[in-house]
C-alpha cells in the first residue's frame, strides 16, 4: 500500500503480531491491496480520503509520488464539512471537477464551489460523464467519499452497480 500512513500502519501490524505471537506472512503483507485507498487504475487514482485527516494522509502520498499534474475529480456527502478537505488537495492539483455522487446523503456539485474559492472549477454532475471528460494527459484523482470513490471504481473496471442500477463496461 503506499504512503507514509500506510507503512506505519503496516508497522503497527507487526508490532501487534509479533507482541501477541500470532505468525506473520510477510509475502502476503507485501501483497495488500486496499480497493480506494491511492488504488491506480490506469491514469486514474481513487482514493476514500473524506474527513481531514485522510485527505492530510493523501496531500503527504501526493506529495511523495512526484505524479506531475493532477486533475481532481471531487464529491462529497452533505453531512461532510469539506473546506478542510478542499483546502488540503486544493493547491496540491492543477484542475478541479466537482460531480454528485449517486447515494441519497449527497451534496450537489454546485454546492462543493464554495470550498474551492481559489480555483476555476468544473461542475459535471454525473460522474461517469466527469470521468470520460477527464484531461488524459495527467493523472486524475477521485476523492472525497467512499460513495464516490464505489461509483467511480465500478464504472472504470466494468462492475456491476446494481444499488444505482448501473451495467457498465470496462473502459
Amino acid at each position: 500500500l503506499p504512503g507514509a500512513h500506510q507503512r506505519r500502519n503496516a508497522s503497527l501490524a507487526c508490532a501487534l503480531a509479533e507482541a501477541l505471537g500470532a505468525p506473520l506472512d510477510l509475502d502476503a503483507l507485501r501483497s495488500v491491496q486496499w480497493p480506494g485507498r491511492a488504488e491506480r487504475l490506469g491514469d486514474v487514482i481513487l482514493d476514500c480520503a473524506h474527513n481531514p485527516p485522510g485527505a492530510e494522509a493523501l496531500a503527504a502520498w501526493l506529495d511523495e509520488a512526484d505524479l506531475g499534474p493532477v486533475h481532481l475529480i471531487f464529491g462529497a456527502m452533505a453531512d461532510k464539512d469539506v473546506g478542510p478537505v478542499a483546502a488540503t488537495l486544493g493547491p496540491r492539483v492543477a484542475s478541479v471537477t466537482l460531480v454528485t455522487p449517486d447515494y441519497p446523503r449527497r451534496r450537489a456539485a454546485a454546492e462543493l464551489r464554495a470550498a474551492f474559492p481559489e480555483r476555476d472549477v468544473t461542475v459535471i454532475d454525473a460522474v461517469p460523464e466527469a470521468l470520460e471528460a477527464r484531461p488524459r494527459d495527467r493523472v486524475t484523482l477521485v476523492t472525497g467519499s467512499c460513495f464516490l470513490v464505489g461509483e467511480a471504481r465500478a464504472w472504470l473496471t466494468g462492475q456491476d452497480f446494481p444499488e444505482l442500477g448501473l451495467r457498465t463496461t470496462a473502459r
